[in-house]
């Protein structure tokens, strides 16, 4: 457990309820669970277990990563899995400071164990932070439940239970993480014409090369500059600035 909370971004460390709530999830029987950024190769954890359960190294799953787990599922199988997790994602974001809620995200698929035997899963993710910018990316923590030797109702019951934890862990990491999720919040209400003026602003440019640059009047960008120091709570452009800086960098370099 240990391990898996070193890689999560924790203002005021990790609470009882947090480490209770984890542990919890790590010793769900018949499961495994793994942490990983949304378009990264490497896990950052994988339970141990994975070993016991499909038979292949742990190492493994650490050295070649997500990249491992997508040659163990069938072919056919990857794409869908994703579109069906990216449509849960996209009905997620529409709603109201959808990160601080405690949304997971639920599909099946297969994988094939060492021995070449096809093994029902069903993998339960939760979004528990995200890195945002122009292609923002989630830090999943994901609970794959096999089905193997289980009744669809022993299956049922599992996933709810692991929901259920899942549930509990984000409340208590959002908890640990006021600031954090305070940005996230500000974050996830930025308009598209305010990510183009803040990259901007972010490059140097003032209210008039904004303006000359985007073909809109320095009031329109002045106004837009503004609702955003509102929405990130802070006094003035440079506060803005360096707030956001640190995830407009690939943007800026676009």
């Amino acid at each position: 457990m240990n391990e898996l909370i070193s890689h999560l971004h924790l203002e005021k460390g990790a609470n009882a309820s947090l480490k209770l709530s984890l542990n919890n999830l790590l010793d769900l029987p018949g499961t495994f669970t793994a942490l990983a950024w949304q378009f990264d190769h490497d896990f950052l954890f994988v339970s141990p277990r994975v070993a016991e359960l499909l038979g292949y190294p742990h190492k493994k799953f650490l050295k070649s990563g997500v990249m491992f787990l997508h040659s163990i599922t069938p072919r056919d199988q990857i794409e869908p899995m994703y579109e069906d997790m990216n449509r849960q994602l996209e009905v997620m974001e529409k709603e109201s400071k959808y990160m601080t809620k405690p949304i997971v995200v639920k599909v099946g698929t297969q994988i094939h164990r060492a021995s070449g035997t096809a093994v029902d899963i069903s993998f339960n993710a939760l979004p528990l932070d995200l890195r945002p910018g122009e292609k923002k990316a989630y830090l999943v923590l994901g609970t794959l439940v096999l089905h193997e030797d289980r009744t669809t109702l022993q299956v049922d019951a599992v996933c709810r239970k692991a929901e259920q934890i899942m549930r509990q862990v984000k409340l208590e990491y959002v908890r640990c993480n006021p600031a954090r999720f305070k940005f996230l919040n500000a974050w996830s209400t930025i308009t598209k014409r305010e990510l183009e003026i803040a990259t901007l602003l972010c490059q140097g440019l003032n209210t008039r090369e904004i303006g000359e640059k985007l073909f809109i009047s320095h009031n329109t960008v002045d106004t837009h500059r503004k609702n955003m120091l509102a929405k990130f709570d802070v006094r003035n452009t440079p506060e803005l600035i360096h707030q956001l800086t640190p995830y407009l960098v690939n943007t800026m370099q676009t």
